[in-house]
């Protein structure tokens, strides 16, 4: 996974609690911190804004590659986004407009 999220070559000292990163910009700590959810195991994942300090090729990677991997697992993923340009590798959006949910078919999108 390490490999994988691309922060290998980082150097990586942790506090005995995981609190302090040392050397991680935002977008690879938000790397990590998937790396531990998905070391969890856990059936879903809500994943808030997470591309957003991404750099554009590991924001290609992880909707390409990383997503279509989860779905495989039978894992679940909620990704909150503003970023549109994705929208296709999604089995349902759904968008709020004025505080209203409506649920369509990333076909339609």
């Amino acid at each position: 996974l390490i490999r994988l999220f691309q922060i290998e070559e980082i150097g990586l000292r942790f506090a005995a609690d995981f609190t302090t990163i040392v050397k991680l910009s935002s977008g690879q700590k938000k790397r990590l911190a998937l790396i531990l959810s998905l070391l969890d195991d856990k059936e879903i994942l809500v994943l808030d804004e997470w591309e957003a300090e991404q750099q554009e090729s590991f924001r290609n990677l992880f909707y390409y590659q990383i997503i279509p991997e989860l779905k495989n697992k039978r894992k679940t993923v909620i990704a909150i986004s503003h970023d549109r340009h994705f929208v296709n590798v999604a089995d349902q959006i759904i968008t709020f407009e004025y505080g209203k949910a409506t649920s369509r078919n990333s076909q339609l999108v």
